[in-house]
This record gives structure tokens, sequence and C-alpha cells, in this order.
């Protein structure tokens, strides 16, 4: 019940990730969502409980590492969304054909 209690809070970080990836994916820029998941879910995670677990030793410290990666997914992902000129590709596609 502890971890549900800390997971369901931040469900739509998770939610909104899955939705900023499917958007650029659909977009043709499917490898910066695939970095993001990599290394932060990935790789992230595993640094994250390696190096955080043992100093604080507690259930906590391991139920928050999936919140605190799906946050900063989420950022990341909204700042390539609104900062990176994806959208434009469309018009330089249409110029060609």
């Amino acid at each position: 019940i502890q971890k549900a209690r800390n997971v369901a809070l931040f469900f739509g970080f998770l939610s909104a990730t899955h939705a900023l990836a499917g958007v650029l994916r659909g977009a043709g820029k499917s490898i910066y969502p695939m970095l993001c998941y990599l290394l932060i879910w990935g790789v992230g995670r595993v640094l994250y409980l390696s190096f955080l677990v043992p100093v604080f030793n507690s259930i906590v410290t391991v139920n928050m590492v999936y919140p605190l990666t799906w946050f900063v997914t989420t950022v990341m992902l909204l700042v390539y969304y609104f900062k990176a000129d994806w959208v434009h590709g469309f018009d330089a596609e249409k110029k060609t054909a």
C-alpha cells in the first residue's frame, strides 16, 4: 500500500511521457524519446538505486525511483517538444514534394 500511495500521485507524468514520446515518434523524431527512455529509465534507475539505497536504506527510496524518472523524462521530452524545431520538418517535406 505504501508504494501505491507514493506512485499514484505521479501517474500523470507517466501518461504525459508516453503521449509526448508518441507525438515525437509520429513526427519522425524517434531517436530522442528512445534515448530518454534508455538513459533515464534504464541507466538512471540503476544508478539511483545503486547509490541512494545504501545511503538511505529505506523502501521509500526504492518506491520513489519510478516517479522520479517519470518526472525527469517528462521534463526532458517537454523541453525537446517546445525547443526543438521538429514541426518545420513537415514544411520542408511539403515544398520538395
